[in-house]
Protein backbone atom coordinates (compact mmCIF):
# COMPACT_ATOMS: atom_id res chain seq x y z
CA UNK A 1 0.00 0.00 0.00
CA UNK A 2 1.26 3.54 -0.96
CA UNK A 3 -0.11 6.94 -0.09
CA UNK A 4 -1.20 9.65 -3.06
CA UNK A 5 -1.02 12.12 -0.47
CA UNK A 6 1.85 11.35 1.80
CA UNK A 7 3.16 14.51 2.94
CA UNK A 8 0.09 14.83 4.28
CA UNK A 9 0.37 12.28 7.08
CA UNK A 10 2.21 14.24 9.20
CA UNK A 11 -0.15 16.51 9.43
CA UNK A 12 -3.20 14.27 9.98
CA UNK A 13 -0.96 12.28 12.81
CA UNK A 14 -0.13 15.56 14.54
CA UNK A 15 -4.11 16.73 14.27
CA UNK A 16 -5.34 13.27 15.81
CA UNK A 17 -2.65 13.12 18.27
CA UNK A 18 -3.73 16.15 19.61
CA UNK A 19 -7.55 15.60 19.42
CA UNK A 20 -6.73 12.46 21.85
CA UNK A 21 -4.30 13.77 24.45
CA UNK A 22 -7.28 16.43 25.09
CA UNK A 23 -9.57 13.33 25.24
CA UNK A 24 -7.79 11.39 27.29
CA UNK A 25 -6.43 14.10 29.42
CA UNK A 26 -10.08 15.16 30.00
CA UNK A 27 -11.30 11.60 30.57
CA UNK A 28 -8.70 11.16 32.83
CA UNK A 29 -9.42 13.92 35.02
CA UNK A 30 -13.27 13.05 35.25
CA UNK A 31 -12.88 9.15 36.41
CA UNK A 32 -10.57 10.69 38.66
CA UNK A 33 -13.08 13.31 40.06
CA UNK A 34 -15.83 10.59 40.07
CA UNK A 35 -13.71 8.04 42.00
CA UNK A 36 -13.34 10.39 44.35
CA UNK A 37 -16.47 12.12 44.82
CA UNK A 38 -18.37 9.23 43.92
CA UNK A 39 -16.94 6.23 44.67
CA UNK A 40 -17.37 5.23 41.03
CA UNK A 41 -14.42 3.33 39.44
CA UNK A 42 -14.42 3.52 35.30
CA UNK A 43 -15.71 0.86 33.78
CA UNK A 44 -14.30 -1.87 31.24
CA UNK A 45 -16.99 -0.23 28.69
CA UNK A 46 -15.57 3.15 28.66
CA UNK A 47 -12.13 2.08 28.52
CA UNK A 48 -13.36 -0.03 25.35
CA UNK A 49 -15.42 3.26 23.72
CA UNK A 50 -12.16 5.06 24.43
CA UNK A 51 -9.87 2.85 22.56
CA UNK A 52 -12.04 2.05 19.86
CA UNK A 53 -12.34 6.07 19.14
CA UNK A 54 -8.54 6.50 19.13
CA UNK A 55 -8.30 3.80 16.83
CA UNK A 56 -11.31 5.52 14.50
CA UNK A 57 -9.64 8.88 14.54
CA UNK A 58 -6.16 6.96 13.30
CA UNK A 59 -7.29 4.97 10.39
CA UNK A 60 -9.51 8.56 9.35
CA UNK A 61 -5.90 10.26 9.33
CA UNK A 62 -4.54 7.22 7.58
CA UNK A 63 -7.44 7.63 4.55
CA UNK A 64 -6.73 10.84 4.56
CA UNK A 65 -3.49 10.93 2.69
CA UNK A 66 -5.32 8.72 0.32
CA UNK A 67 -3.92 4.94 0.52
CA UNK A 68 -3.27 3.43 -2.97
CA UNK A 69 -2.74 -0.25 -4.43
CA UNK A 70 -0.15 -1.74 -6.69
CA UNK A 71 -0.23 -0.05 -9.95
CA UNK A 72 -1.93 -2.59 -12.38
CA UNK A 73 -2.90 -1.75 -16.45
CA UNK A 74 -6.54 -1.94 -17.55
CA UNK A 75 -7.40 -2.05 -21.36
CA UNK A 76 -10.97 -1.32 -21.34
CA UNK A 77 -13.00 -2.25 -24.49
CA UNK A 78 -12.34 -1.05 -27.78
CA UNK A 79 -14.65 1.15 -29.50
CA UNK A 80 -15.24 1.54 -32.81
CA UNK A 81 -12.49 3.56 -35.41
CA UNK A 82 -14.23 6.71 -36.41
CA UNK A 83 -13.44 7.64 -40.25
CA UNK A 84 -13.55 10.75 -42.57
CA UNK A 85 -13.41 10.00 -45.87
CA UNK A 86 -12.68 13.36 -47.45
CA UNK A 87 -13.50 13.38 -51.47
CA UNK A 88 -11.75 16.14 -53.57
CA UNK A 89 -14.74 17.43 -55.73
CA UNK A 90 -12.78 20.17 -57.74
CA UNK A 91 -12.61 21.11 -61.05
CA UNK A 92 -9.66 19.23 -61.85
CA UNK A 93 -11.41 15.74 -60.63
CA UNK A 94 -13.14 15.65 -64.48
CA UNK A 95 -9.42 14.93 -65.65
CA UNK A 96 -10.08 11.35 -67.51
CA UNK A 97 -6.24 10.22 -67.39
CA UNK A 98 -8.09 7.25 -65.25
CA UNK A 99 -11.14 5.58 -66.01
CA UNK A 100 -14.26 6.56 -65.69
CA UNK A 101 -12.62 10.35 -64.71
CA UNK A 102 -10.76 11.41 -61.22
CA UNK A 103 -14.09 11.81 -59.81
CA UNK A 104 -15.47 8.75 -60.62
CA UNK A 105 -12.40 6.39 -59.63
CA UNK A 106 -12.33 8.54 -56.28
CA UNK A 107 -16.03 7.18 -55.83
CA UNK A 108 -15.33 3.81 -57.05
CA UNK A 109 -12.39 3.55 -53.88
CA UNK A 110 -14.59 5.09 -51.55
CA UNK A 111 -17.33 2.62 -51.95
CA UNK A 112 -14.50 -0.39 -52.22
CA UNK A 113 -13.35 0.65 -48.22
CA UNK A 114 -16.88 1.57 -47.29
CA UNK A 115 -17.87 -2.15 -48.25
CA UNK A 116 -14.92 -3.62 -46.10
CA UNK A 117 -14.74 -1.20 -43.61
CA UNK A 118 -16.43 -2.78 -40.61
CA UNK A 119 -15.83 -2.15 -37.18
CA UNK A 120 -15.53 2.17 -38.66
CA UNK A 121 -18.11 4.87 -38.47
CA UNK A 122 -17.46 6.54 -41.21
CA UNK A 123 -18.60 10.29 -42.48
CA UNK A 124 -18.49 11.09 -45.99
CA UNK A 125 -17.34 15.26 -47.13
CA UNK A 126 -16.83 16.05 -50.32
CA UNK A 127 -14.54 19.26 -50.48
CA UNK A 128 -13.28 21.75 -53.28
CA UNK A 129 -13.03 25.35 -51.96
CA UNK A 130 -16.26 24.94 -50.16
CA UNK A 131 -16.99 21.72 -47.94
CA UNK A 132 -20.06 19.43 -48.00
CA UNK A 133 -21.06 16.68 -45.69
CA UNK A 134 -22.75 14.02 -47.74
CA UNK A 135 -23.00 11.66 -44.37
CA UNK A 136 -22.59 11.74 -40.92
CA UNK A 137 -20.55 9.27 -38.62
CA UNK A 138 -23.09 6.50 -39.10
CA UNK A 139 -22.17 2.56 -39.06
CA UNK A 140 -24.24 1.65 -41.39
CA UNK A 141 -23.05 0.30 -44.45
CA UNK A 142 -25.67 0.24 -46.29
CA UNK A 143 -26.93 3.72 -46.11
CA UNK A 144 -22.97 5.00 -46.62
CA UNK A 145 -22.96 3.19 -50.40
CA UNK A 146 -25.88 4.41 -51.42
CA UNK A 147 -25.20 7.59 -50.49
CA UNK A 148 -21.72 7.14 -52.54
CA UNK A 149 -23.40 5.43 -55.16
CA UNK A 150 -25.75 8.33 -55.82
CA UNK A 151 -22.37 10.51 -56.07
CA UNK A 152 -21.29 8.77 -59.28
CA UNK A 153 -24.08 10.77 -60.90
CA UNK A 154 -22.42 14.30 -59.62
CA UNK A 155 -20.44 16.32 -62.28
CA UNK A 156 -18.11 18.57 -60.30
CA UNK A 157 -18.57 21.88 -62.63
CA UNK A 158 -16.19 24.49 -60.97
CA UNK A 159 -14.06 25.25 -58.20
CA UNK A 160 -10.72 24.68 -57.00
CA UNK A 161 -9.26 22.49 -54.09
CA UNK A 162 -7.74 23.49 -51.00
CA UNK A 163 -6.63 20.52 -48.91
CA UNK A 164 -5.19 21.77 -46.17
CA UNK A 165 -8.53 23.95 -45.08
CA UNK A 166 -10.09 20.24 -46.12
CA UNK A 167 -8.14 18.92 -43.01
CA UNK A 168 -8.14 21.02 -40.29
CA UNK A 169 -11.75 21.11 -40.82
CA UNK A 170 -11.65 17.53 -40.28
CA UNK A 171 -9.69 17.99 -37.46
CA UNK A 172 -12.74 20.03 -35.84
CA UNK A 173 -15.18 17.66 -36.66
CA UNK A 174 -13.41 14.67 -34.70
CA UNK A 175 -13.14 17.76 -31.75
CA UNK A 176 -17.18 18.31 -32.18
CA UNK A 177 -18.41 14.59 -32.48
CA UNK A 178 -15.99 12.97 -29.62
CA UNK A 179 -16.01 12.08 -25.75
CA UNK A 180 -14.99 14.99 -24.05
CA UNK A 181 -13.02 16.96 -27.40
CA UNK A 182 -11.16 13.51 -28.09
CA UNK A 183 -9.48 14.46 -31.16
CA UNK A 184 -8.81 11.21 -32.80
CA UNK A 185 -9.77 8.95 -35.66
CA UNK A 186 -8.84 7.88 -39.51
CA UNK A 187 -8.92 10.52 -42.75
CA UNK A 188 -9.13 8.92 -46.04
CA UNK A 189 -8.18 11.67 -48.17
CA UNK A 190 -8.88 10.88 -52.39
CA UNK A 191 -7.95 14.15 -54.36
CA UNK A 192 -5.37 14.87 -57.42
CA UNK A 193 -2.90 16.80 -55.13
CA UNK A 194 -3.85 19.60 -56.66
CA UNK A 195 -4.04 22.69 -54.14
CA UNK A 196 -5.51 25.37 -55.70
CA UNK A 197 -6.44 27.80 -52.52
CA UNK A 198 -3.90 29.40 -50.65
CA UNK A 199 -2.56 26.49 -48.03
CA UNK A 200 -3.41 26.76 -44.61
CA UNK A 201 -0.08 25.08 -42.33
CA UNK A 202 -1.38 21.74 -41.50
CA UNK A 203 -0.54 20.48 -38.63
CA UNK A 204 -2.56 17.65 -37.37
CA UNK A 205 -3.23 16.09 -33.74
CA UNK A 206 -1.23 12.88 -32.96
CA UNK A 207 -4.05 11.00 -32.76
CA UNK A 208 -5.33 11.46 -36.59
CA UNK A 209 -4.02 9.09 -38.91
CA UNK A 210 -3.91 10.04 -42.39
CA UNK A 211 -4.09 8.33 -45.99
CA UNK A 212 -3.90 9.41 -48.64
CA UNK A 213 -4.85 8.11 -52.11
CA UNK A 214 -3.59 10.09 -55.27
CA UNK A 215 -6.11 9.80 -58.15
CA UNK A 216 -4.57 10.68 -61.88
CA UNK A 217 -1.12 10.14 -63.51
CA UNK A 218 1.72 12.33 -64.11
CA UNK A 219 1.03 12.60 -67.64
CA UNK A 220 -2.13 14.24 -66.66
CA UNK A 221 -4.82 15.62 -69.13
CA UNK A 222 -7.22 18.52 -70.27
CA UNK A 223 -9.11 19.88 -67.85
CA UNK A 224 -13.29 19.47 -69.35
CA UNK A 225 -15.51 22.48 -68.60
CA UNK A 226 -19.24 21.39 -68.20
CA UNK A 227 -22.48 23.37 -67.37
CA UNK A 228 -24.73 23.39 -65.09
CA UNK A 229 -27.37 20.38 -66.79
CA UNK A 230 -23.78 18.27 -67.24
CA UNK A 231 -23.24 19.64 -71.01
CA UNK A 232 -19.45 20.05 -72.11
CA UNK A 233 -18.44 23.15 -73.64
CA UNK A 234 -14.84 23.20 -73.65
CA UNK A 235 -11.66 22.91 -72.01
CA UNK A 236 -10.07 24.64 -69.18
CA UNK A 237 -7.76 27.51 -70.21
CA UNK A 238 -5.30 29.87 -68.58
CA UNK A 239 -3.81 32.48 -71.14
CA UNK A 240 -5.32 30.83 -74.14
CA UNK A 241 -3.86 28.23 -73.37
CA UNK A 242 -5.34 24.91 -72.28
CA UNK A 243 -4.66 23.84 -68.75
CA UNK A 244 -2.95 20.09 -67.79
CA UNK A 245 -4.00 18.75 -64.76
CA UNK A 246 -1.59 16.15 -63.58
CA UNK A 247 -0.82 14.11 -60.53
CA UNK A 248 2.19 15.41 -58.36
CA UNK A 249 3.40 12.90 -56.43
CA UNK A 250 5.76 15.14 -54.40
CA UNK A 251 2.85 17.07 -53.31
CA UNK A 252 1.19 13.92 -51.90
CA UNK A 253 4.43 12.95 -49.39
CA UNK A 254 4.21 16.74 -48.69
CA UNK A 255 0.73 16.49 -46.66
CA UNK A 256 2.70 13.69 -44.49
CA UNK A 257 4.81 16.46 -42.82
CA UNK A 258 1.82 17.88 -40.74
CA UNK A 259 0.55 14.54 -39.50
CA UNK A 260 1.71 11.97 -36.87
CA UNK A 261 0.56 8.66 -38.98
CA UNK A 262 0.58 9.27 -42.56
CA UNK A 263 0.74 6.53 -45.98
CA UNK A 264 0.13 7.69 -49.43
CA UNK A 265 -1.30 6.19 -52.56
CA UNK A 266 -1.10 6.13 -56.64
CA UNK A 267 -4.81 4.79 -57.58
CA UNK A 268 -4.54 4.29 -61.39
CA UNK A 269 -7.42 2.85 -63.65
CA UNK A 270 -7.72 -0.50 -62.32
CA UNK A 271 -5.96 0.21 -58.65
CA UNK A 272 -7.91 -0.41 -55.66
CA UNK A 273 -5.38 0.13 -52.64
CA UNK A 274 -8.50 -0.89 -49.67
CA UNK A 275 -7.02 -3.73 -48.09
CA UNK A 276 -3.37 -1.13 -47.75
CA UNK A 277 -5.66 1.24 -46.46
CA UNK A 278 -7.28 -0.62 -43.84
CA UNK A 279 -4.30 -2.29 -42.61
CA UNK A 280 -2.67 0.80 -42.04
CA UNK A 281 -5.70 2.26 -40.24
CA UNK A 282 -5.72 -0.92 -38.30
CA UNK A 283 -2.49 -1.15 -37.51
CA UNK A 284 -2.49 2.79 -36.37
CA UNK A 285 -5.26 1.98 -34.09
CA UNK A 286 -3.76 -0.68 -32.16
CA UNK A 287 -0.97 1.30 -31.77
CA UNK A 288 -3.20 4.31 -29.83
CA UNK A 289 -4.89 1.50 -28.43
CA UNK A 290 -1.00 0.51 -26.48
CA UNK A 291 -0.72 4.14 -25.90
CA UNK A 292 -3.91 4.49 -24.19
CA UNK A 293 -3.92 1.37 -21.80
CA UNK A 294 -4.72 2.90 -18.51
CA UNK A 295 -2.06 2.47 -15.53
CA UNK A 296 -4.50 2.51 -12.45
CA UNK A 297 -3.66 2.84 -8.47
CA UNK A 298 -6.75 0.86 -7.18
CA UNK A 299 -8.39 3.56 -4.74
CA UNK A 300 -8.42 2.07 -1.08
CA UNK A 301 -9.82 4.40 1.59
CA UNK A 302 -12.95 2.68 1.89
CA UNK A 303 -10.89 -0.20 3.46
CA UNK A 304 -10.08 2.13 6.07
CA UNK A 305 -12.98 4.24 6.01
CA UNK A 306 -15.57 1.48 6.72
CA UNK A 307 -14.22 0.52 10.00
CA UNK A 308 -13.61 3.67 11.24
CA UNK A 309 -17.23 4.49 11.15
CA UNK A 310 -18.07 0.76 12.61
CA UNK A 311 -15.05 1.84 15.43
CA UNK A 312 -16.59 5.16 15.82
CA UNK A 313 -20.63 3.74 16.18
CA UNK A 314 -19.35 0.97 18.62
CA UNK A 315 -17.06 3.73 20.53
CA UNK A 316 -20.52 5.58 21.01
CA UNK A 317 -22.73 2.44 21.99
CA UNK A 318 -20.38 1.24 24.40
CA UNK A 319 -19.92 5.39 26.40
CA UNK A 320 -24.24 4.70 26.17
CA UNK A 321 -23.99 1.14 27.54
CA UNK A 322 -24.91 2.27 31.34
CA UNK A 323 -28.24 4.16 29.54
CA UNK A 324 -29.03 1.62 26.59
CA UNK A 325 -27.39 -1.91 27.99
CA UNK A 326 -30.71 -3.51 28.86
CA UNK A 327 -32.87 -1.98 26.14
CA UNK A 328 -30.39 -3.04 22.99
CA UNK A 329 -29.63 -6.61 24.68
CA UNK A 330 -33.88 -6.86 25.01
CA UNK A 331 -34.22 -5.68 21.46
CA UNK A 332 -31.62 -8.63 20.29
CA UNK A 333 -33.09 -10.76 22.13
CA UNK A 334 -36.78 -10.29 20.32
CA UNK A 335 -38.15 -9.27 23.96
CA UNK A 336 -40.30 -6.26 24.95
CA UNK A 337 -38.04 -3.76 26.65
CA UNK A 338 -40.23 -3.35 29.91
CA UNK A 339 -44.30 -4.19 31.06
CA UNK A 340 -46.88 -2.41 28.42
CA UNK A 341 -49.08 0.03 30.53
CA UNK A 342 -52.05 -2.35 29.73
CA UNK A 343 -49.91 -5.12 31.29
CA UNK A 344 -49.69 -3.05 34.72
CA UNK A 345 -53.16 -1.86 34.84
CA UNK A 346 -54.16 -5.42 34.88
CA UNK A 347 -51.63 -6.33 37.54
CA UNK A 348 -53.24 -3.39 39.17
CA UNK A 349 -56.66 -4.59 38.70
CA UNK A 350 -55.94 -8.07 39.96
CA UNK A 351 -53.62 -6.96 42.81
CA UNK A 352 -56.67 -4.78 44.15
CA UNK A 353 -58.89 -7.92 44.17
CA UNK A 354 -56.73 -9.80 46.03
CA UNK A 355 -55.70 -12.15 43.00
CA UNK A 356 -52.16 -10.47 42.31
CA UNK A 357 -49.07 -12.92 42.98
CA UNK A 358 -46.09 -11.98 44.65
CA UNK A 359 -43.50 -11.61 41.33
CA UNK A 360 -46.78 -9.10 40.01
CA UNK A 361 -46.65 -7.49 43.45
CA UNK A 362 -43.54 -6.99 42.99
CA UNK A 363 -43.24 -5.47 39.34
CA UNK A 364 -46.76 -3.36 40.38
CA UNK A 365 -44.25 -1.58 43.20
CA UNK A 366 -41.02 -1.38 40.69
CA UNK A 367 -43.59 0.20 38.36
CA UNK A 368 -44.78 2.62 41.20
CA UNK A 369 -41.70 3.70 42.62
CA UNK A 370 -40.99 4.55 38.47
CA UNK A 371 -43.86 6.77 38.57
CA UNK A 372 -42.62 8.40 42.27
CA UNK A 373 -45.44 6.85 43.87
CA UNK A 374 -43.42 6.03 46.69
CA UNK A 375 -46.12 5.87 49.28
CA UNK A 376 -47.96 2.92 47.47
CA UNK A 377 -44.79 1.40 46.33
CA UNK A 378 -43.82 0.94 49.69
CA UNK A 379 -47.19 -0.56 51.10
CA UNK A 380 -47.24 -2.51 48.72
CA UNK A 381 -43.13 -3.93 49.48
CA UNK A 382 -43.99 -4.37 53.07
CA UNK A 383 -46.35 -6.91 51.66
CA UNK A 384 -43.64 -8.79 49.78
CA UNK A 385 -40.77 -8.26 51.64
CA UNK A 386 -40.79 -11.44 53.86
CA UNK A 387 -37.92 -10.16 56.16
CA UNK A 388 -36.70 -13.92 56.65
CA UNK A 389 -33.17 -13.16 54.96
CA UNK A 390 -34.56 -14.88 51.88
CA UNK A 391 -35.77 -11.80 50.14
CA UNK A 392 -33.07 -10.62 47.08
CA UNK A 393 -31.03 -7.74 47.78
CA UNK A 394 -32.64 -5.71 45.02
CA UNK A 395 -36.15 -5.89 46.07
CA UNK A 396 -34.73 -5.02 49.69
CA UNK A 397 -32.87 -1.88 48.30
CA UNK A 398 -35.84 -0.72 46.11
CA UNK A 399 -38.23 -0.83 49.98
CA UNK A 400 -35.40 1.57 51.29
CA UNK A 401 -35.77 3.56 48.26
CA UNK A 402 -39.46 3.59 48.28
CA UNK A 403 -39.64 4.34 52.30
CA UNK A 404 -37.28 7.43 52.09
CA UNK A 405 -38.96 8.55 49.37
CA UNK A 406 -41.69 8.62 51.67
CA UNK A 407 -40.04 10.51 54.37
CA UNK A 408 -39.29 7.69 56.58
CA UNK A 409 -35.35 8.07 57.11
CA UNK A 410 -35.00 6.00 59.75
CA UNK A 411 -36.83 3.03 58.67
CA UNK A 412 -35.11 3.32 55.25
CA UNK A 413 -31.72 3.08 57.25
CA UNK A 414 -32.80 -0.41 58.71
CA UNK A 415 -34.02 -1.33 55.09
CA UNK A 416 -30.72 -0.33 53.58
CA UNK A 417 -28.79 -2.28 56.36
CA UNK A 418 -31.10 -5.75 55.75
CA UNK A 419 -30.05 -4.85 51.54
CA UNK A 420 -26.34 -4.71 52.55
CA UNK A 421 -26.19 -8.17 54.44
CA UNK A 422 -28.63 -9.51 51.90
CA UNK A 423 -26.06 -8.62 49.19
CA UNK A 424 -22.69 -9.53 50.90
CA UNK A 425 -24.53 -12.93 51.53
CA UNK A 426 -25.19 -13.46 47.67
CA UNK A 427 -21.47 -12.13 47.25
CA UNK A 428 -23.35 -8.73 45.42
CA UNK A 429 -20.17 -6.63 45.10
CA UNK A 430 -22.22 -4.30 42.65
CA UNK A 431 -25.51 -3.89 44.58
CA UNK A 432 -23.49 -3.86 48.07
CA UNK A 433 -21.68 -0.45 46.52
CA UNK A 434 -24.59 1.04 45.77
CA UNK A 435 -26.12 0.74 48.98
CA UNK A 436 -23.42 1.88 50.69
CA UNK A 437 -22.99 4.94 48.93
CA UNK A 438 -26.93 5.63 49.37
CA UNK A 439 -26.10 5.16 53.16
CA UNK A 440 -23.16 7.35 52.66
CA UNK A 441 -25.36 10.06 51.08
CA UNK A 442 -28.46 10.02 53.43
CA UNK A 443 -25.55 10.17 56.77
CA UNK A 444 -24.05 13.73 54.73
CA UNK A 445 -27.79 14.86 54.13
CA UNK A 446 -28.67 14.28 57.66
CA UNK A 447 -25.69 16.09 58.97
CA UNK A 448 -25.82 18.74 56.48
CA UNK A 449 -29.40 19.54 58.15
CA UNK A 450 -28.17 19.04 61.62
CA UNK A 451 -25.39 22.05 60.79
CA UNK A 452 -28.07 24.16 59.30
CA UNK A 453 -30.91 23.82 62.26
CA UNK A 454 -33.84 23.68 59.63
CA UNK A 455 -36.57 21.22 60.02
CA UNK A 456 -35.16 18.06 60.22
CA UNK A 457 -37.83 15.74 59.56
CA UNK A 458 -38.99 17.58 56.91
CA UNK A 459 -36.03 18.33 55.15
CA UNK A 460 -34.79 14.63 55.29
CA UNK A 461 -37.73 13.61 53.88
CA UNK A 462 -37.34 15.98 50.63
CA UNK A 463 -33.59 15.16 50.71
CA UNK A 464 -34.26 11.48 50.63
CA UNK A 465 -37.15 11.81 48.24
CA UNK A 466 -34.03 13.04 45.54
CA UNK A 467 -31.73 10.43 46.29
CA UNK A 468 -34.80 7.53 46.47
CA UNK A 469 -35.39 8.67 42.85
CA UNK A 470 -31.45 8.27 41.91
CA UNK A 471 -31.23 4.41 43.68
CA UNK A 472 -34.09 3.50 42.06
CA UNK A 473 -32.75 4.19 38.75
CA UNK A 474 -29.67 2.61 39.38
CA UNK A 475 -31.95 -0.75 41.18
CA UNK A 476 -33.19 -1.61 37.52
CA UNK A 477 -29.59 -2.51 36.30
CA UNK A 478 -28.64 -5.34 38.59
CA UNK A 479 -30.92 -9.12 38.69
CA UNK A 480 -33.27 -10.86 41.00
CA UNK A 481 -34.48 -13.72 41.57
CA UNK A 482 -38.24 -12.91 40.85
CA UNK A 483 -39.83 -11.08 37.71
CA UNK A 484 -39.81 -7.97 39.61
CA UNK A 485 -37.91 -4.64 39.49
CA UNK A 486 -34.51 -6.88 39.62
CA UNK A 487 -35.89 -9.10 36.88
CA UNK A 488 -36.32 -5.92 34.67
CA UNK A 489 -32.79 -4.32 36.23
CA UNK A 490 -30.86 -7.11 34.68
CA UNK A 491 -32.01 -6.61 31.08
Amino acid sequence: MTFGHAHALPVAATAVLAVLWALLRGESRFFAWAALHWDLPRSRASVLSSSCLALSLALLALAAADPRGEARSLTASVPDQRTIVLIDNSASMLVRDVRPDRFGKAVTIARHFVKNSAGHRISVVLFSDVHRRVVPFTDDLDLLDSRLAGLESLSPRRGGSNISLALAEATAYFRREGDGGDVSGNVLLITDAEEHEAAVPLDLPDGVNLAVVGVGTRAGGRVPLRRRDGGFIGYKRHRGEEVVSRLDEDALKSLGRGAGRFRHWVALSYDLPTDSVLAFFREAFKASLAERDVVLRPVLMHWLVLPAVALYALSAALFKMPAFSTAVLLLVLGASPGPSPLADERIEEDYKRGRATESERARLAQSYLEQGRHREAGLIYKDVVRGDGTDPPDRLFNHATATLGSGDAAGAMGLFAQALAAARSRGDLGMERRIQNNVVRLLRGAGDRRDGGGDGQGDGAAGGDRRGDETAGGDRQDGGDEAAGGDRQDG
